[in-house]
């Protein structure tokens, strides 16, 4: 398993991922004192908990599957990966983006969290008198700010991103309802550099 976290302030977001598969799972969480608690769920529905102390430079905790009540010992010795670092260019792209409201009356946002490289973790909703929906992921963006997620419930959500504005264009994603979207323009409403 490798695990890639960033710490800013207390919030921790990143993933892991096995190395056999290489999908990265999201996680978010805090860091409090030597508590680490890192939560993973793309769905809201799913709900799956890392619940561990940070002592002697190692991680050692529980990970937890509420859903199924499953429980498993949880260790990890962290170590200093030269390929993850820390590049301003893209750290600045992170933030807070919202969509105008639309004719209808739908409501959607978008954040980005910043890991390493050139990595974010993002967490989209979206809300309209009918529909709601929500997804957290991994993304990775090129050097044209170009980024791709996909997963078996989402073909495709193509993020394009200015420094101000984030277009999204979005092909057969599963996680909302058939009246609201995450397709178009995102405003930045708030940078935070994480």
């Amino acid at each position: 398993v490798k695990m890639v976290l960033n710490f800013n302030h207390g919030e921790v977001h990143g993933y892991y991922c096995y190395l056999k598969h290489m999908i990265k799972i999201p996680v978010i969480g805090e860091l409090k004192n030597e508590n680490l608690v890192l939560e993973e769920s793309f769905d809201l529905i799913t709900h799956k908990v890392i619940n561990c102390k940070l002592n002697d430079h190692r991680l050692q905790g529980e990970w937890i599957d509420s859903t199924k009540n499953k429980k498993m010992s949880f260790y990890a010795n962290p170590i200093m990966d030269k390929t993850v670092i820390e590049d301003s260019k893209f750290k600045s792209l992170a933030g807070e983006f919202d969509n105008v409201l639309d004719s209808n009356k739908n409501y959607s946002g978008v954040t980005l969290s910043y890991i390493s490289n050139n990595m974010y973790y993002f967490m989209f909703s979206c809300t309209s008198e009918n529909c709601t929906g929500f997804l957290t992921g991994i993304l990775e963006f090129d050097s044209n700010h170009v980024g791709i997620y996909h997963d078996n419930s989402c073909k495709e959500l193509k993020f394009n991103i200015s420094s101000e504005i984030i277009e999204v264009n979005e092909k057969q994603c599963d996680y909302h309802g058939a009246f609201c979207s995450f397709e178009g323009k995102y405003k930045r409403t708030k940078c935070s550099g994480k």
